[in-house]
C-alpha cells in the first residue's frame, strides 16, 4: 500500500488505519510505504521491483499517476487498487471509485482487475490529461494549505484569479493524419471524465479508459466575461460553447511558435515546441 498523507487535506494517512486494520484482519500481510519528501520515484520503483499480489495507491491524481507510470515502465501487471484520497480525486471519479475507505475494501472481494489505457506525452506517460495554457499550472501553483482549507474551492480561486492574464499560442496540430492550425488559450488532451473537478462528458459522450483514444479538447481565449461564463458553462451546465473545438484520436502532434510548458496529471514540464502524444493501450491493471 503506498499513501501519501499529505493529500486530501492532510488527512489520508489517518482515513488509511482503519484500512490497513481491515486488510490485516482480514488475513492479508501487507507492505505499507508512505510518500515523503525524498526521492519518491527511485523509492517507488525499489518497492515495486519486489513481487505482490496486490498494489494499492492512497493518494491523489499525481500519486496516482506516478504509480501507473512506473507499473507500465516495469513492465509489472500487478492488479492496482486506488483509494482515492487526493483534492479532486479526478481519475479515480472517472473510473467510478468511492472515496469511502471501508465501500472501497468491500469492493475488493469478488473484483476483477481491467486493463486500462496511458497517455505517452514525449515518451512520458500521464494517466488522464496532459494540458497546455490557462488555467493549466492551478494545480500546480495553488498552495497546499489553500487545497487542505478549501478543497477543490481552491482550484476555482486560482482560475478565476488567472482570468485577466490568458495568453494565447500559436500551434499546428495534427490529430490522427487530420492537419489544422490557430490560436489557443487552452488545450487538453485527456482521458478522463473529471478534469479539475469538473465532470466533462455530459457534452463529449462515450470517454471510457480502455477504447485505445484520446479526446483532444482546444479553447480559443474568451475575449469577454460572458466568454468566460460560457467556457465555464461547458463543465457545470454541459454546454459546449462557441470556440471549443473537440476531436479524438490516439497519435497527436502539436507544434508551438515558442516553448510551451504543460502539466501532466496536474504535475508541471519544461516547456517544448514540439510535443508528440499516443497510447500505450491496456497499459495497467486496475481494480474498479
Amino acid at each position: 500500500m503506498i499513501v501519501n498523507p499529505v493529500s486530501g487535506r492532510g488527512q489520508a494517512g489517518n482515513r488509511m488505519l482503519p484500512t490497513i486494520r481491515r486488510f490485516t484482519e482480514a488475513g492479508w500481510r501487507m507492505t505499507v510505504y508512505v510518500t515523503g519528501n525524498g526521492d519518491l520515484t527511485g523509492e517507488l520503483r525499489r518497492y515495486l521491483r519486489k513481487s505482490y499480489d496486490l498494489i494499492i495507491c492512497a493518494g491523489g491524481d499525481g500519486t496516482v499517476s506516478l504509480t501507473a507510470g512506473l507499473l507500465y515502465e516495469m513492465n509489472d501487471r500487478t492488479p492496482l487498487m486506488i483509494f482515492p484520497t487526493g483534492t479532486t480525486n479526478d481519475y479515480g471519479r472517472s473510473l467510478g471509485l468511492k472515496t469511502d475507505m471501508a465501500d472501497n475494501f468491500r469492493h475488493l472481494k469478488g473484483a476483477r482487475p481491467r486493463a486500462v489505457d496511458l497517455g505517452l506525452f514525449n515518451k512520458r506517460t500521464f494517466t488522464y490529461v496532459a494540458a497546455f495554457g490557462a488555467f493549466t499550472d492551478t494545480s500546480v501553483n495553488t498552495a497546499q494549505s489553500l487545497k487542505n482549507v478549501l478543497g477543490h474551492g481552491a482550484y476555482v480561486i486560482s482560475g478565476l484569479r488567472e482570468f485577466t492574464a490568458i495568453p494565447e499560442y500559436d500551434v499546428r496540430i495534427r490529430v490522427d493524419g487530420r492537419h489544422f492550425s490557430g490560436r489557443y488559450a487552452l488545450g487538453m488532451v485527456s482521458n478522463a471524465k473529471y478534469i479539475g473537478g469538473f465532470r466533462i462528458d455530459g457534452r463529449i459522450p462515450d470517454i471510457r479508459p480502455d477504447d485505445g483514444l484520446l479526446e483532444v479538447i482546444l479553447y480559443r481565449k474568451p475575449k469577454r466575461v460572458k466568454d468566460f461564463a460560457d467556457l465555464a458553462a461547458m463543465f457545470v451546465a454541459d454546454k459546449q460553447p462557441e470556440g471549443v473545438s473537440v476531436l479524438r484520436g490516439r497519435d497527436i502532434r502539436m507544434k508551438f511558435r515558442e516553448p510551451v510548458p504543460w502539466t501532466l496529471d496536474g504535475e508541471g514540464t519544461a516547456p517544448v515546441r514540439y510535443v508528440r502524444i499516443g497510447v500505450a493501450e491496456h497499459a495497467v491493471r486496475i481494480i474498479y
